[in-house]
């Protein structure tokens, strides 16, 4: 064999390996690349039951033909708006969809991989059946939803068929059935099942249980002869036995008259009248009945589900063709749903915090490719891959985990299993309550692409990266991804052409941290080397444990997000410092007066020096900063005035400055982790601790610096999309500049923007109504399947508790008067001695923490921003202790005990007691 044919070979077997899968080696786990029906005939084969070989297309070969034309996005997203309680729309985009698609070729690439694994019989006669990963799973089977094709004969004809049975998910009747399952036209994905064709004599439909519902001692099988076609499609009226699961026993038959039988043709399937005496006779005779039940009895034992099967028999031989779980059964306790999309659990545990909001379409499509990379980065070091969305989707506009991925990666990922997430990075009690009780079976997981040996391989690396990290490595990291942004910063937009603004668009959106590999192992194994400095201190000192280790990440200082409060307060001192600038101050209510009137005077241009330096090093910051669409500190100058007229308030009313007290907090902590080292009698338990310690004590400047210049790159970026709405706006393109936040990030690449065949303002219109109307939805934490805003009711809060009980995240016993702030941007003030009650917290929030005695909060974690700030200023916080925004008001007494994790309402008596330590 030449050199050129062994190439030849290679290549096609490589092709095949991407886009199809032998059938033999599909499993529940391959359950999203290959469908429910073909996942369930492979653990059929791995069992030894009687299953036709063939292979899969899989959805990677979907993928690529969908990915195909960049138009078909927008096809799939007209299709499902117009499908929403109006048929006739939904008809009509059907069509229209059905057509255009048809217009697209199969890819090449895709067409010879499924030639490839069509050899070595090219010409032989296959069933071609679809796959989805919306049907044939457990609740529901998808039953006659999607296209199959039997006796399908040659290589083109094989290719031709998997795309019809592509197109078949997009038929009207399957759409209008996924939309009432609630599983969107664009999220179900269709792979392909290619089996040799069994030409069988009889053929039909066997229930394990009682289809109709209910308990049963009996197996159903309905029969006629010729291929099964006949029964599926309701041609014939079939034989029904009844057979005794517990002795397989006939115990009942009802013979049925089959007029007609359906046989392989030269291509297809014929439809053959039977002569009276054949139509009225048994298809089965009992020993045959006796075999199929207890085929049907073996593969619901191995399924763990009762059983709708589809089988045939060919001279003697019985064969299964299909087998999906019975859509009338639950399986107890666990998730039931009617699709495996519907048994998917979503959670906003985190992105609670960092994606407070409704996202625009432009920030979500950013930070979905964003975490896609973030999350392959990481994971592809340990061998494991995951699609991007198997990670997070969006409920009522907002960013959720999808809990089952986390599952699946905790039970395959060795050293997850056991880690306790939600102390970490937050998530309400409830939230992770809800999230326990919830039995996820295997059938349930998403597919996660494991390479064992890279595993093998990458994971000691990891570990070895990790203990003998740099913190000079880090810092010089943080110092490259400062230098980029002042790179980024000198770039003027409206200077810039079209091309090339969206060139210096393309460049920010890629984010300098994400190309950076030392700046991302920084931010890592930061926040790794806290979460084991908790973990030794609980094992090491006991049930002090965690409040030991927030005593010892206290005034650890040059935290970006802590020095915006430190250089707000000294802004404010300067002010009331000086009688000229405190009176401009008090008088004026917009900063532009402000600086007109300190113009003109030596102490007041020092101050606006002053102002100026603190916008340049902090204004990047905002509520909901990574939302894209909101204005940043530095465009709202008057509502940063208004935090500095607070200070210089709590400054007159004898307030204590913070800043003063930041050496002490460091001094304190300096000798607190000398006792703490002493306590350690064991000199390595001493050494490892030291080296915990200070890589910990790094870790917190390591995530809040790089966090604050990413948020820098993403204020940047939002300066030129401001400017390329602009541009868009004034050529018509766009009605308003912010329309250029209700783009995607992939939209302004693809030629679209000046193209005049394309309607920005129809597309731009439709999601802006899509994003009021989530405005006014709060989804809950926890979302199992679709989430019907209609029909939501959210859970009932008690608003009689007086104890809250949450997480201890910065040492200290406080009491003081509440002051609700639901959110940072509001008219709200903290006053000095008050506890501050928020929802979450981030960097937009820190100027509340200055004058505040203490913090509680419905959400949050150890590592959550407002815990480390928290522990940077010394203010005792309780994090994550539920719905306490829902309960507590403004002015009630409380006691925040930091140390034991717990928030008091106090009653007239306890208000005069001080807090017990």
């Amino acid at each position: 064999m030449s050199n050129q044919a062994v190439i030849k070979i290679a290549e096609q077997t490589s092709r095949a390996g991407a886009f199809t899968m032998p059938l033999r080696a599909a499993r529940l786990k391959d359950l999203a690349r290959v469908g429910g029906k073909a996942a369930h005939l492979g653990e059929l084969i791995a069992a030894g039951l009687p299953v036709p070989s063939g292979f899969v297309v899989t959805t990677d070969a979907y993928e690529r033909f969908m990915k195909y034309d960049p138009r078909i996005r927008d096809w799939l997203e007209r299709c499902e708006q117009s499908g929403r309680g109006d048929p006739a729309a939904l008809r009509t985009a059907a069509q229209e969809l059905s057509q255009l698609l048809s217009a697209i070729p199969v890819p090449g690439d895709v067409a010879e991989a499924i030639v490839a694994a069509m050899a070595p019989e090219p010409g032989g006669a296959r069933a071609v059946r679809s796959s989805a990963t919306a049907e044939d799973l457990p609740e529901a089977s998808f039953a006659g939803q999607h296209d199959s094709f039997l006796n399908v004969r040659g290589c083109d004809e094989v290719v031709a068929a998997v795309k019809r049975c592509w197109l078949s998910l997009f038929s009207e009747r399957a759409i209008s059935y996924r939309l009432r399952k609630g599983v969107a036209p664009g999220r179900a994905q269709m792979a392909v099942i290619v089996q040799e064709l069994v030409d069988a004599d009889a053929a039909g439909v066997m229930f394990t249980t009682n289809p109709a519902g209910g308990a049963s001692d009996s197996i159903f099988i309905e029969a006629a002869f010729g291929l099964g076609e006949a029964v599926v499609q309701g041609k014939v009226a079939p034989d029904r036995v009844e057979v005794s699961r517990s002795r397989l026993r006939v115990v009942r038959r009802q013979t049925g008259l089959k007029r007609v039988q359906m046989v392989a043709g030269k291509n297809g399937v014929l439809e053959e009248l039977l002569p009276a005496a054949k139509a009225n006779a048994p298809v089965l005779d009992d020993e045959t009945v006796t075999r199929l039940a207890y085929l049907g009895l073996k593969a619901e034992r191995l399924l763990g589900v009762p059983l709708d099967i589809e089988w045939g028999l060919s001279r003697r031989d019985l064969w299964l063709f299909q087998a999906r779980p019975v859509t009338t059964q639950s399986r107890n306790g666990k998730l039931k749903g009617t699709s495996f999309e519907e048994r998917q659990v979503w959670t906003n545990a985190n992105t609670g915090e960092v994606l407070p909001d409704v996202m625009t379409p432009m920030t979500w499509s950013l930070l979905r490719r964003i975490g896609r990379e973030l999350f392959n980065r990481f994971l592809w070091q340990v061998g494991i891959r995951i699609r991007e969305e198997q990670l997070v989707g969006m409920i009522a506009g907002r960013a959720y985990f999808n809990f089952n991925t986390f599952c699946a990666l905790g039970r395959g990922v060795p050293g997850l299993k056991n880690l306790r997430i939600e102390d970490l990075m937050g998530g309400k009690q409830d939230t992770m309550l809800a999230l326990k009780q919830i039995k996820i079976s295997q059938a349930d997981l998403p597919r996660i692409e494991a390479h064992r040996w890279r595993t093998a391989v990458g994971l000691p690396m990891l570990v070895l990266k990790f203990l003998f990290c740099s913190t000079q490595r880090g810092e010089r990291a943080v110092a490259s991804v400062r230098r980029t942004n002042l790179d980024l910063a000198a770039i003027g937009p409206e200077q810039l052409t079209d091309a090339k603004l969206l060139k210096a668009v393309q460049l920010s959106s890629t984010l300098e941290l994400l190309r950076d590999a030392k700046a991302l192992e920084a931010f890592g194994f930061g926040l790794g080397y806290m979460a084991v400095l908790f973990a030794l201190c609980e094992k090491w000192f006991g049930p002090e444990g965690r409040s030991t280790g927030n005593r010892l990440l206290a005034g650890v200082g040059d935290l970006d997000s802590a020095e915006t409060g430190y250089e707000l307060w000294r802004l404010a001192e300067q002010a009331a410092s000086g009688p000229e600038i405190k009176g401009v101050l008090l008088s004026e209510h917009t900063f532009a007066g402000v600086a007109a009137r300190l113009e003109g005077c030596e102490s007041g241009r020092a101050f606006l020096a002053q102002w100026n330096s603190f916008m340049h090093r902090h204004g990047h910051h905002t509520r909901g900063e990574v939302e894209l669409f909101n204005p940043r500190w530095s465009e709202c100058p008057d509502f940063v005035l208004d935090l500095v007229r607070g200070y210089v308030e709590a400054i007159d009313a004898g307030h204590p400055s913070p800043v003063a007290r930041q050496d002490a907090l460091a001094n304190e902590r300096l000798l607190f982790a000398k006792k703490c080292l002493d306590r350690l009698r064991n000199p390595l338990k001493r050494a490892i601790f030291g080296r915990v310690l200070s890589r910990a004590q790094k870790g917190g400047w390591f995530r809040e610096n790089l966090k604050s210049e990413a948020i820098r790159q993403f204020a940047l970026l939002r300066r030129l999309l401001l400017e390329l709405g602009r541009r868009l706006a004034a050529r018509g393109r766009l009605a308003d500049e912010n329309d250029v936040f209700f783009l995607e990030s992939e939209e302004l690449q693809s030629g679209c923007l000046w193209d005049r065949a394309t309607d920005l303002r129809t597309r731009v219109a439709g999601r802006r109504a899509a994003y009021e109307r989530d405005l006014k939805v709060t989804p809950p934490a926890v979302v199992v399947g679709r989430f019907d805003p209609d029909s939501f009711v959210p859970g009932a809060v008690d608003r009689e508790t007086k104890v809250f009980y949450g997480l201890g995240v910065s040492a200290g016993v406080a009491r003081g008067r509440a002051r609700v702030v639901l959110r940072s941007d509001a008219d709200e003030r903290v006053r000095p001695g008050e506890i501050l009650v928020a929802p979450f917290t981030d960097p937009g929030w820190t100027p509340y923490f200055v004058a505040a005695a203490g913090i509680v909060m419905d959400l949050g974690g150890l590592l959550s921003h407002g815990s480390i700030v928290a522990r940077e200023y010394g203010i005792p916080a309780v994090v994550n202790v539920g719905p306490a925004t829902q309960i507590i008001r403004t002015g009630q007494w409380l006691e925040v005990d930091a140390d034991r994790g717990v928030v008091k309402l106090l009653d007239e008596e306890q208000q005069g007691r001080p807090p017990k330590n």
